[in-house]
């Protein structure tokens, strides 16, 4: 049977940081009024977490940008 796909919505984001009392929070608002929090972490830990490899030598960016890159 073959698969159905539904469009990607094309809707405006806004987005807001926004500091807790337990952490900082990313915000998004679509056109539609929905929204979607996200709770901040540290770049390197989250890049590792998604499998980017730690080498001598690589920073923050580099972590992130070799996941970036794969997705």
């Amino acid at each position: 049977m073959p698969e159905t796909f539904r469009p990607k919505r094309r809707n405006l984001l806004e987005m807001k940081t926004i500091k807790g009392t337990e952490a900082t929070y990313l915000f998004i608002r679509t056109e539609d009024g929905s929204y979607h929090a996200f709770v901040e972490v540290e770049g390197t830990q989250a890049a590792l977490d998604c499998g980017a490899k730690r080498e001598k030598g690589k920073n923050q960016r580099a972590l992130c940008k070799q996941i970036w890159d794969k997705s």
